[in-house]
């Protein structure tokens, strides 16, 4: 499954496994690992990223290769 599946957990006539069989954890900390338990991993679906001086430098030229 992916970040799209969620949508459907949301939506009461498409859940299939009950609100109350869904959940999140956080990634366990490691000794001596990279940052804390406050810290969360997150798929959200589709990012965008511009490069600002490549868009400074030519705004036409974004999404055109």
């Amino acid at each position: 499954m992916g970040s799209w599946a969620t949508r459907d957990f949301a939506d009461a006539s498409r859940n299939k496994i009950g609100a109350e069989n869904i959940g999140f954890f956080n990634v366990p900390a490691v000794a001596g690992g990279v940052g804390t338990t406050d810290d969360w991993s997150m798929n959200a679906g589709l990012t965008s990223a511009i490069s600002k001086p490549a868009y400074d430098a030519d705004p036409k030229r974004i999404g055109n290769g």
